[in-house]
């Protein structure tokens, strides 16, 4: 089993990893016109600023791939960066807030929650999931790396 190393505040090297390259992905949307580190409490629960988030990356951010092209991000990526960005805020602003409402907005990170926010993310990650998968349809990659679709063999003439 592999050894996970962990900081003094509990947090692994990968979730700090991913944290850095969450917020410079948000630096570099240029969506909203402020950088993460400006982000308030009020916007940080503010379902819009997640759901923009997701939009650019769904349909504007590119990576370069291992040919050199740039590609669009595949459907747990984005979702991961979404969920990531959520957490931050969570990370940010929870603890030391003491309105009802900011708590009640983070509650959607919780997987047995069943409040407005919760569902609302949920909801996010179906979206994320029907467009990505729309979109590999469309270009003929829908499916797992064994070439099925849907969990099951293509058809076959």
């Amino acid at each position: 089993m592999a050894s996970v190393t962990v900081n003094p505040r509990g947090h692994s090297e990968s979730w700090l990893a991913q944290k850095k390259n969450v917020v410079a992905i948000f630096n570099e949307w240029k969506g909203l016109g402020f950088k993460w580190e400006e982000v308030t409490e009020k916007q940080a629960t503010d379902p819009s600023l997640y759901e923009a988030f997701a939009t650019y990356l769904l349909y504007k951010y590119t990576f370069a791939s291992g040919g050199g092209e740039r590609r669009l991000l595949k459907g747990k990526n984005v979702r991961n960066y979404v969920y990531s960005l959520v957490h931050l805020a969570k990370d940010t602003f929870n603890a030391k807030t003491r309105d009802p409402a900011t708590k009640l907005f983070f509650t959607c990170v919780d997987k047995l929650c069943n409040t407005d926010a919760a569902i609302w993310l949920r909801g996010i990650k179906k979206d994320i999931v029907r467009v990505t998968f729309e979109r590999e349809k469309e270009a003929g990659t829908a499916g797992d790396a064994n070439g099925k679709v849907c969990g099951r063999a293509p058809f076959k003439p």
